[in-house]
């Protein structure tokens, strides 16, 4: 977990809301990671821990493009780095704010 200001970034666990329209494959039936903001979640990720398919924040629990998924992503690396990961790698973004981001990392 990582806590940065109203921010936590975890581990996703039962209960947490899945990103719409992603095809859960498998038994696990939650997503990835979750990202919440005082308290509430906010946005959600599948994949595995250093690969994400779907990144989704939610629109409507928080405004659009407010640097939601900017923050997601800046907190999935500062949790990858701290496991040692040296590659991180997001398939389907369909944000172009956050692709240009990712590109730029």
């Amino acid at each position: 977990m990582i806590v940065d200001g109203d921010y936590v970034f975890r581990k996703g666990r039962e209960g947490d809301r899945s990103a719409s329209r992603y095809i859960i494959i498998g038994a696990r039936r939650y997503p990835e990671f979750v990202l919440e903001l005082n308290g509430v979640q906010i946005g959600a990720a599948h994949g595995s821990n250093s690969l994400l398919r779907h990144i989704k924040i939610f629109e409507d629990v928080v405004p659009h493009n407010k640097g939601h998924g900017t923050k997601f992503v800046e907190l999935w690396e500062c949790y990858g780095r701290k496991r040692g990961w040296n590659t991180l790698t997001v398939v389907t973004v369909t944000s172009p704010a956050l692709a240009h981001i990712l590109k730029d990392k």
